[in-house]
């Protein structure tokens, strides 16, 4: 099957190359579908750009950018394992921040003692 074929119902075609080719070689390691694959990917450059743009809205609103992606699948469809491709950074940040308000919580506490 061609990733790239217009008659794909999914438009991975539309996507920047960047996007696309990292989403199409996800989908050769996963096998995972194609829909789910760019979701995820979408989601997680959403994620990335949060602090980087701002979409103006009538009114003149401003706020930043927001993608609201939720993914159907059953059991054993790769959702973990695309979803993990994509987040890591993102969970690699998280964890190091949770360690380091550990540390400020536990200095915290011992000079709360002194």
């Amino acid at each position: 099957m061609c990733l790239l074929a217009p008659e794909n119902p999914y438009p991975i075609y539309a996507l920047p190359p960047l996007v696309r080719n990292a989403i199409i070689e996800t989908q050769k390691n996963t096998q995972a579908p194609l829909a789910m694959v760019a979701t995820s990917a979408l989601t997680a450059t959403s994620i990335a750009c949060q602090n980087q743009v701002d979409v103006c809205r009538p009114g003149n609103l401003r706020g930043p950018v927001n993608l609201y992606s939720l993914i159907l699948a059953d059991s054993g469809e790769r959702k973990t394992t695309v979803d993990k491709v994509f987040m890591k950074a993102f969970y690699l940040r998280d964890e190091a921040l949770a360690e380091e308000y550990a540390k400020l919580v536990e200095n915290y506490s011992t000079e709360k003692e002194i």
